[in-house]
């Protein structure tokens, strides 16, 4: 079953949350309140994907290209939980920090039945 996936936080957590997300198939959302860790992810994605290539791990059709297309980093909250069927908080330790994206999250993405 593909599942469109939230990943909230690219850091260390964050974007090695979204390869394994797209890797099983998923549409992945990734966001980060910095631009800067936001754009790094994907090469730290890019990296980690051809280590797992190289060693065989994953099928050689994972490109670069195929894994752009499956993950997309966007920089606004509101972009990434959009339809999302499952919501991954990767931000940082933080107790202020996490209250406030939960906040957030509760706002733009209520838990429906």
């Amino acid at each position: 079953m593909t599942m469109r996936v939230s990943v909230l936080g690219a850091g260390l957590m964050g974007h090695a949350l979204a390869l394994v997300y797209a890797l099983g198939g998923h549409t992945v959302r990734l966001t980060d309140n910095n631009p800067d860790t936001l754009e790094h992810a994907g090469a730290l994605m890019a990296g980690a994907l051809a280590t797992l290539r190289e060693a065989g791990e994953v099928d050689a059709a994972w490109t670069e290209e195929r894994l752009h297309a499956a993950v997309t980093r966007l920089g606004s909250l509101a972009e990434t939980l959009a339809d999302a069927e499952l919501i991954v908080e990767a931000v940082s330790e933080s107790e202020v920090v996490k209250r406030a994206v939960y906040a957030e999250v509760d706002a733009l993405a209520p838990i429906t039945t």
